[in-house]
Order: C-alpha cells, then sequence, then structure tokens
C-alpha cells in the first residue's frame, strides 16, 4: 500500500511476540496469535514466545507454528499483550497491544515506560489511535458453514461479567416471548460447532458480557445481540466498523433484525482492508524505535493511565470482573448478585483464606455441586436441560 511499503528484511526490525499459549475461547488470545502472523505474512521476522498454562491450551492451529522455536535474543521489538503489564523479556523496545481498557479485567496498571510504543485493538480500548481492529479470518465463513433455519429461541451469554451490572427486569417481557432460552458459558457449549449451531438456530443473543466478541460472531450469523450491560454502548457505536445488529432496548429488537443483515458486508469490507491497517501500524512501529534514543510517548501514555483510571473509577465503578466459565460459577454469581451486601467481605475472606488453600478452595466449589432436579418448568417455559442451566435460569429470571 503506498505510503507503508516495507523495507527489505535487513532494514528492518525484528519483532517477538510474548503470548500465552493459544485457547481458542480467548479473542483476546486468538488476536493476539492472529497479528504475529500478520506481521510474518508481511515478510517480516517475527517469532512468539509463550508463557501461560498448559492446562489451559488448546490445539494450535497449522498456520501459527511457523512462529515457534525460537528464543529472544534483545534485539527485537517486544510487543506484549496488555495481559502482561511489566517487561518480562526485559526488552529495551516495547510495544504493547491493548485489548481492553486498562484496569477493567484484574484492576492492575500497566508498568509503561516512557519510550513504549501502545496501540490498541479499538475505539472500544481508547479514543486515540493507533488501532489494529484484526479480525479471525474464519469469521467469513460463518454464514455459509452454519447458517440454518431459524427457531424462536433466545440464548443468554454469560463471560466476564461485572457485579452490580445484572438487570434482568428489563429484559423479562421479551425473554419470555420466545419458546425456548437457553444459557451458554464462556466453555459452554464446549465445541465450536455447537456453539455455532446454537447461535444460528437462535432469533436472539442476550449478551451480559460487555467485553466478549460472541456478539459479532452471532451478527455474523444473523443473529441479533442485545447487550445486557450498555457500559460500552457510545464506543459500539463508534466503532472501527459498525456493528450491525447490536442494540441495547428491548423495544429496538425488531429493526434490528433487519439491520443484522448487513453484518457479513461489513466484515467483508474490513477485511479487505485488513492488511492495510497491519502494514500502517507496522510504519508507525518501526518509525518510532528508528530514533536513538526512542521516541518519548509520555504524554500519550499519560493520556492512557488518566483516561483509563477515570474509565474504571466513575463508568466501571470499580466493579470486579467474574469470569464465567461453567454453570457452576453462573450459580455462584447469580447466589452473589443476590447478597451483594456481603460481597466485599467474602471477597477479602475468599483472597486471604480460600484461594491459598487448595482444600478450602475445593470445598468453596463443592457447594454448588447439587444433585439432578426433576422439574423441567422454570418461569413459565418449557425446557429440557440440565439441572444446573434450569437452576441458573430460575435464579436469573426470578429477579425482580
Amino acid at each position: 500500500m503506498k505510503g507503508y511499503l516495507l523495507c527489505p528484511l535487513s532494514d528492518v526490525e525484528k519483532f517477538c511476540f510474548y503470548l500465552h499459549y493459544f485457547n481458542n475461547k480467548s479473542n483476546g488470545i486468538v488476536v493476539s496469535w492472529e497479528a504475529a502472523h500478520q506481521f510474518s505474512q508481511l515478510g517480516h521476522d517475527v517469532k512468539v514466545v509463550t508463557y501461560g498454562d498448559l492446562n489451559f491450551a488448546t490445539p494450535l492451529p497449522t498456520q501459527f507454528n511457523k512462529l515457534l522455536g525460537r528464543e529472544f535474543e534483545g534485539d527485537e521489538i517486544a510487543i506484549y499483550p496488555d495481559a502482561v503489564v511489566n517487561n518480562p523479556l526485559n526488552a529495551s523496545k516495547v510495544s504493547r497491544f491493548l485489548l481492553a481498557k486498562p484496569y477493567l479485567l484484574d484492576g492492575r496498571q500497566i508498568e509503561f515506560g516512557p519510550n513504549d510504543f501502545v496501540f490498541s485493538y479499538s475505539k472500544a480500548v481508547l479514543d486515540k489511535p493507533p488501532y489494529l481492529t484484526l479480525l479471525n479470518p474464519e469469521l467469513l465463513n460463518l454464514q455459509a458453514k452454519y447458517s440454518t433455519t431459524k427457531e424462536n429461541q433466545v440464548l443468554l451469554y454469560f463471560g466476564k461479567v461485572r457485579f452490580g451490572a445484572l438487570d434482568i427486569a428489563p429484559l423479562k417481557q421479551l425473554i419470555r416471548g420466545f419458546d425456548n432460552c437457553r444459557i451458554i458459558t464462556r466453555t459452554q457449549p464446549a465445541e465450536a460447532s455447537q456453539l455455532y449451531g446454537e447461535l444460528a438456530r437462535s432469533r436472539l443473543l442476550i449478551s451480559f458480557d460487555p467485553l466478549t466478541n460472541l456478539g459479532l460472531e452471532a451478527t455474523l450469523l444473523d443473529t441479533p445481540v442485545l447487550i445486557a450491560d450498555p457500559i460500552f454502548k457510545p464506543q459500539y457505536e463508534d466503532f472501527n466498523f459498525k456493528l450491525h445488529g447490536f442494540f441495547y432496548s428491548p423495544e429496538d429488537f425488531y429493526s434490528a433484525q433487519y439491520e443484522v443483515r448487513k453484518a457479513n458486508q461489513e466484515i467483508q469490507v474490513h477485511f479487505n482492508h485488513q492488511s492495510e491497517i497491519v502494514k500502517k501500524l507496522i510504519h508507525e512501529m518501526v518509525s518510532h524505535f528508528q530514533n536513538i534514543p526512542p521516541k518519548n510517548n509520555q504524554t500519550f501514555i499519560d493520556f492512557i493511565n488518566t483516561s483509563s483510571q477515570s474509565f474504571y473509577e466513575n463508568s466501571w465503578n470499580k466493579f470486579p470482573i467474574f469470569n464465567i466459565l461453567n454453570f457452576k460459577f453462573l450459580m455462584v454469581y447469580l447466589i452473589f448478585c443476590d447478597c451483594l451486601k456481603f460481597y466485599v467481605a467474602l471477597r477479602t475472606v475468599y483472597r486471604a483464606i480460600i484461594r491459598p488453600s487448595r482444600s478450602l478452595k475445593k470445598f468453596f466449589y463443592s457447594i454448588v455441586n447439587l444433585k439432578e432436579y426433576k422439574s423441567s418448568r422454570v418461569i413459565g417455559v418449557h425446557f429440557q436441560k440440565s439441572f444446573q442451566e434450569r437452576l441458573s435460569l430460575y435464579l436469573l429470571l426470578r429477579k425482580k
């Protein structure tokens, strides 16, 4: 692309991505690996150094295998996703890829250096460029692979949810208009084919996770998504591309069913420009580190820290994230929502006593291992589901 043509390989910087072991259930991890792949596809010398717990890894796609097998040498530009808050490679040239607003996921502050080059995933992370809004290429094939006849079904998605942000009352009437209601979590259904099949069959997805990429995937299957926690509504309405089929009030469901049909075309247009986006970012990153010492970026970093902390305190209200991996975690979350006054005390006890102790932690989770419950009628809707899903629906829909 004119203005961003790459120099010969010997004249450009090498890149080392420091990434968590691959996990296809985390869009942040998938996007980070895809970024490394895109850098290498443009002719750059790219390697990935991995970290994390292998027990949570999923099989690595074959196109990423070539990025492994080499260690950090010291002269590369090190690229850290935002989950890495320090500089574990002790690199002299550091780039940071912000995939979510700082503080939100775990309350930790990133230890920026004054010369760090910082870029974000989208306007929902920072309202100032540079951006690298990459999408998984497999999204282009979702509709062709999973499209099916719609059923009168609604899906409720719980992933990374905020304490204090659950408000089911405005949604009850909308939910009761469907013949079937299912709950999905970060690990249930277990297989991607099952998940996309549920999304394709459903007429609506209601997401209680304001950070998830699942809403975009649903719209590519012609399923509109109601964002139940509208904390990012202004940012999503001014996203890096139009989010067709996203809406925030039950009254807009009818129009969203028509708007969502534009989603695949919008994504195709974005994919057509994705290589240009990557080239532009690399050009800016390499230029930043061509100066000796590298360009001082403290003004931008101060803006990131100030704006992120303000959002965390004044908009997010410092609510902690509850990561709902399965129905057990969902039931605990719903029970905690009923006992929010006691949450702070319980959280303190958990962090100080239960979490350090494996036996106590095992007991803590065993309290939700309940026996099979025979009833299949919950709030007037018939379900043929697991006990845990039915109980979760009961706990959710009985709320005022």
